[in-house]
């Protein structure tokens, strides 16, 4: 009873910046780009820039990156993933010159932001770049700085969460929070290094893992993704790095391989696609000493009540 009151407690406090968006390094798939595509793109009609590499594309925006994971190659068709979902482009040379096309729905619905003619750069700009984040070597700390970015912490926690769950939420207030967050967690990274449960405790850990979590800002979780699996791979804290793990593999263009993320559309919740079957996921789950997908679904239906979660074929 314990663990399903522990996994409940978890999901409560990671569903809820996640649900509703239809939105380290996992494993590359085989397609890759031509040669000739490869490299920094910008854009004839308004100069927004786009990274190719050989099997994604990364696409600055607002200060963030997106990233579309290529799937597959026929042509000049791209079969991409962002954010769990796939979309169909299509990509034409001609000269120095780019075009990208939407193909079908899922792409059309972003078409505004990648789609048009693009000039080749000579160099990637550092803010197309996906590289992770400066990090202080982890020193000993006075322990009154150690107490104050704990309490500093629970504070951001505390507060987050009660925007999360508020009623009547109000979307430009927790995007403020989550951006002060992330200004925050990014000088701590530069400043002290991560917040790691050997100095700071697994609590404070915990919830820092959420708060970075929560602000969608990929070269911070690339970040810290390796030190949040050092720290809390564990059955007691496992449920908080396999949330991490698969929302960052979303948002890198890759699967999850947990089953943790889930996202609602107009036939209901879903659960984003998966690396593997469901007895793949369920052996990933049992290694780490963590629920199986049954048993995490059954707790996670309770976010969309009178609704059942699927689990549907990746497409």
């Amino acid at each position: 009873m314990r663990r399903f009151s522990h996994l409940l407690a978890a999901l409560l406090l990671l569903l809820s910046w996640s649900a509703g968006r239809v939105g380290a390094s996992g494993k590359r798939g085989q397609p890759k780009l031509a040669p000739a595509f490869v490299g920094a793109w910008k854009a004839v009609s308004d100069g927004h820039v786009l990274n190719l590499e050989i099997d994604r594309l990364i696409l600055p925006r607002d200060g963030e990156l997106a990233v579309l994971g290529l799937i597959r190659r026929d042509g000049d068709r791209l079969l991409l993933r962002r954010q769990g979902l796939q979309e169909t482009w299509s990509a034409r040379l001609s000269g120095n010159l780019l075009r990208l096309e939407p193909k079908d729905a899922k792409a059309r619905e972003k078409a505004g932001e990648l789609a048009g003619t693009y000039h080749r750069l000579d160099q990637v700009p550092s803010e197309a770049r996906l590289e992770p984040l400066p990090l202080a070597a982890p020193l000993p700390l006075p322990s009154e700085r150690i107490q104050s970015i704990q309490q500093d912490i629970a504070t951001r926690f505390k507060d987050e969460q009660v925007l999360l769950k508020s009623r009547e939420r109000n979307p430009d207030e927790i995007h403020r929070t989550t951006e002060k967050n992330r200004t925050y967690l990014r000088d701590l990274l530069a400043d002290i290094g991560w917040v790691d449960s050997a100095r700071f405790g697994t609590k404070t850990s915990v919830y820092a893992v959420i708060l970075a979590k929560h602000t969608h800002d990929l070269r911070l979780m690339m970040t810290i993704l390796p030190l949040a699996e050092r720290d809390l791979k564990t059955p007691e804290e496992g449920q908080t790095y396999a949330v991490l793990y698969d929302a960052l593999q979303l948002d890198l263009g890759h699967k999850q391989l947990y089953g943790t993320q889930i996202a609602v559309d107009a036939k209901g919740p879903f659960v984003l696609p998966m690396e593997g079957s469901r007895e793949t996921v369920n052996r990933r789950l049992k290694d780490m000493g963590l629920p199986d997908l049954d048993e995490y679904l059954a707790v996670a239906k309770q976010a969309y009540p009178g609704k059942e979660v699927q689990i549907r074929q990746d497409g």
